[in-house]
């Protein structure tokens, strides 16, 4: 129950409040998760794309670039876009869960603020034998995970998509 909580502030906290209108019109803006100050950090930019879309690009010290897109008022949606060097080949989703569950985890221990990833990676984790590659999956209470990767031959990026819609 404490982990839906989290998620629920989590969503708060990055501006993704429900609105009721059909224009996508909300009530706040999507907002940076990072800030150029917190540790672990060595570069941060955030494009507010319009009310309800934005993107934050994030240097981690340790080397990852993390791509962060937020969308949606009533649907809302966090895909966040680790991009870790080195190639990997195998198509285990349990392998990529494992690896969801450890960046996101590496994220709550940089800023207090960033504590609610810690949540999601434990969600996560209790799940993560469920877990098929780019299949929405229910954390339950309404939310939902999804969880791919997208090979290159200079890195691999895993894709960690939450949402509250089955996407």
């Amino acid at each position: 129950m404490k982990t839906f909580a989290h998620f629920f502030l989590l969503l708060a906290i990055f501006g993704l409040l429900a609105c009721g209108s059909k224009k996508q019109t909300c009530a706040s803006s999507p907002q940076a998760m990072f800030t150029p100050d917190m540790r672990g950090v060595e570069q941060q930019q955030f494009k507010l794309i319009d009310q309800v879309n934005s993107e934050e690009e994030v240097l981690l010290k340790n080397g990852h670039r993390l791509n962060i897109l937020q969308s949606g008022c009533e649907k809302l949606r966090q895909e966040f876009r680790f991009s870790i060097p080195g190639r990997m080949k195998t198509d285990s989703a349990l392998v990529w869960a494992e690896l969801a569950i450890r960046e996101l985890s590496n994220l709550a221990l940089m800023d207090q603020r960033l504590l609610p990833m810690g949540q999601w990676a434990m969600a996560i984790n209790s799940k993560k034998g469920e877990i098929r590659l780019a299949e929405t999956l229910s954390l339950g209470q309404g939310f939902y995970v999804k969880i791919d990767r997208i090979p290159s031959a200079e890195d691999v990026i895993l894709l960690v998509v939450f949402s509250n819609f089955v996407d």
